[in-house]
């Protein structure tokens, strides 16, 4: 009942979209990182990149649409000037979305491509959440993973404390495994450590908060950093631009 509520009305945007910019990156290689609560659409304007996950590499170039489900580990290496426009949508509300990464061109599968374009690019003022929906649910079905399954008790913790300062052992006991033992297979299952797990959270959560909190030293203490320093350090590294300088581009 709350989807059809979903998909006959749309939401602020505030509820759901994280970001809705168009980026420029000079050389810049990503971390391997996730968006456990977003799912990432992207339009490559002009540039090339290579895109992976912890099994495929992708060669993306201009025109390249690219979907990246939450919870798939990924990381972006830019050689020289890439630019693209991104969209990243909070998944409570779509509900549906792929379980793999998806570089979608007009040549392979014309008919999605031109219902993403149309998405991405048409009425970029009044984005609609409903119609994000109804796209997701008409062409993808998505199953909770064993992986997600096997570590449900430590992910609603992460999720709900990541702002604080979170030990091996408390996550380990939530998990009843040893700490060595849980942080091995947690790996394992999500390609990276319980750490980049969390960063992944904090600088996705920073974002957010960016939108409402010009104060930047605040920003960083809220969203679970030591300082400004420490916030600017994985800020840049993970988003690929400073933090003052990822404020402005939303202000413009």
């Amino acid at each position: 009942m709350q989807r059809m509520n979903l998909q006959t009305n749309d939401l602020p945007m505030e509820n759901w979209l994280l970001e809705h910019s168009e980026i420029t990156f000079g050389k810049h290689h990503f971390p391997l990182h996730l968006h456990p609560q977003y799912c990432t659409i992207s339009f490559t304007l002009s540039g090339n990149a290579t895109l992976l996950d912890p099994k495929n590499t992708y060669q993306i170039g201009e025109g390249d649409i690219v979907v990246i489900p939450p919870h798939i580990p990924h990381q972006t290496i830019v050689v020289e000037a890439f630019n693209y426009k991104i969209i990243r949508l909070h998944i409570d509300v779509l509900k549906s979305f792929p379980n793999s990464i998806q570089i979608i061109s007009f040549d392979t599968n014309s008919k999605l491509y031109q219902e993403l374009h149309q998405l991405i690019f048409e009425n970029e003022d009044q984005l609609s959440s409903a119609a994000w929906v109804e796209f997701m649910d008409k062409h993808y079905y998505t199953q909770i993973t064993k992986r997600e399954e096997l570590f449900s008790n430590v992910l609603r913790h992460i999720r709900a404390c990541f702002q604080e300062q979170l030990t091996l052992q408390k996550l380990s006991e939530l998990a009843y495994m040893s700490p060595s033992h849980f942080h091995r297979r947690f790996s394992q299952c999500f390609s990276l450590s319980p750490l980049q797990y969390i960063m992944s959270l904090r600088i996705d959560y920073a974002k957010k908060a960016m939108r409402n909190k010009k104060n930047l030293t605040e920003v960083a203490l809220e969203s679970g950093f030591y300082d400004q320093s420490h916030f600017n350090k994985y800020f840049k590294l993970y988003a690929g631009l400073r933090p003052k300088d990822f404020l402005a581009l939303m202000e413009s």
